[in-house]
């Protein structure tokens, strides 16, 4: 007869600091739906690859890994949404305007396929071209993180989680190829890539927003908001 362990105290401490993010992420309509289109647009594209011949019209839409397909489209729609959601926040601090610039740009990267573009006509990996954007976007990070480590440690919780979730995917594009050539796997490790790309910006987009409604001004009794400042160290 099976009897259930105790959780181990390295999984309590790895989970517990994001329990309670999770579930405020999940209470968000606006997540909820964008999981569910991302999960749909995904196994869409699994349908696509194992069943629909490689160069029609529906597979061209479908496949995960096609530039302007469908899941580049909704990739990039849901990290223009992210920067939208930062843009909003940007009175919690200078870094959140930041971010919703590079944010951006991103999707408009993701939406035209540029750095796959600049990789063919430079003969230069795009991991390697885009080195300069990576520092920035950490040292982007190193500032949310002052920022926000005190006032707003869940929606801190939530930014270190769609990191997570966007580096372990370029750890996974790298591990795809071998040159110009596809490795043995390729196709789970494009799955799993995918996946946790367009699980970052969802989680983005949820942690922006609730980001932006922790320092609403709070409404004074005449029901106007009120003007104080909450604004976080810059």
């Amino acid at each position: 007869m099976f009897t259930s362990q105790p959780s181990s105290p390295s999984r309590r401490l790895l989970l517990e600091p994001l329990a309670e993010p999770v579930a405020d992420l999940l209470a968000q309509r606006l997540v909820r739906v964008a999981a569910l289109v991302s999960a749909v647009v995904v196994v869409l594209g699994g349908v696509a690859s194992a069943l629909l011949p490689h160069r029609s019209a529906a597979a061209l839409l479908l496949h995960l890994d096609r530039e302007h397909g469908l899941a580049a489209g909704w990739s990039a729609l849901l990290v223009l949404a992210a920067a939208v959601a930062a843009w909003r926040a940007r009175r919690t601090g200078t870094a959140c305007t930041l971010t919703a610039g590079l944010l951006v740009l991103l999707a408009a990267d993701e939406f035209l396929a540029l750095h796959e573009t600049f990789e063919d006509s430079t003969g230069v990996d795009w991991q390697v071209l885009y080195a300069p954007v990576a520092l920035l976007a950490a040292l982007l990070a190193l500032v949310l993180v002052r920022a926000l480590r005190t006032r707003h440690p869940r929606v801190l919780a939530l930014l270190v989680l769609a990191g997570a979730c966007w580096t372990t995917s370029q750890v996974l594009e790298a591990a795809q190829w071998d040159g110009d050539t596809k490795r043995h796997g390729y196709v789970v490790l494009m799955h799993a890539e995918e996946v946790l790309e367009m699980t970052g910006a969802v989680v983005l987009l949820g942690a922006f927003t609730s980001l932006r409604r922790s320092t609403a001004p709070a409404p004074a009794p005449d029901g106007r908001a009120t003007t104080g400042s909450t604004a976080l160290p810059r």
